[in-house]
């Protein structure tokens, strides 16, 4: 399929230009696009880099505004590793912070952990307000990312052929945050 060809082609630069990122002494801030590429590449150790240099930069600053959001994105970088007790502390920094500052944030984080830990009544509650949050915003990967947890949370409760379902709704269309992450839930 020549959209796939286009994406292996595109790859090797984009592998390229999340080094010369890493690599460079500059701007945080930019270490966000660039570490969501990192994510999308599956470059680990890229991803938790750059994710770390945002987080960093935002403290050094003082930049209140962004240091929630630094903090929710290395959360789910800790939550797709595994480390769910680093995801859920930085997820926690992140929520003290956001109502230090009287910021409402979409919840994406909370569900992924939510979906990882099988309780079902909190993925379903913070998907449902993710979704009616994201519609003004048109913010289209938030339902990747609440098909993505609900497609976890059904493989983990051995719900395989609604598992299925969502993961290939997750999967479909050209949002590219957090598709590549339900390719395993599809599997």
């Amino acid at each position: 399929d020549a959209a796939v060809a286009r994406a292996e082609g595109g790859a090797p630069l984009l592998r390229e230009a999340v080094e010369v990122i890493r690599n460079h002494p500059s701007g945080s801030l930019v270490c966000v696009t660039c570490s969501l590429v990192a994510m999308e590449l599956w470059e680990g150790p890229a991803w938790r880099d750059l994710l770390g240099r945002h987080v960093r930069g935002a403290r050094d600053t003082g930049m209140l505004s962004l240091l929630p959001m630094a903090l929710d994105y290395l959360a789910s970088f800790h939550l797709q590793a595994g480390d769910f007790v680093m995801a859920t502390a930085l997820t926690d920094e992140a929520a003290a912070l956001n109502a230090a500052i009287r910021l409402v944030p979409p919840p994406y984080t909370p569900i992924m952990l939510a979906a990882w830990r099988g309780d079902q009544p909190e993925t379903a509650k913070l998907s449902e307000v993710g979704v009616q949050d994201a519609f003004p915003r048109g913010e289209g990967s938030a339902l990747v990312l609440t098909e993505y947890a609900a497609a976890v949370l059904d493989n983990g409760l051995g719900r395989y052929k609604t598992a299925l379902a969502a993961a290939k709704r997750a999967t479909a269309g050209d949002q590219l945050v957090a598709k590549s992450w339900a390719l395993p839930e599809l599997v």
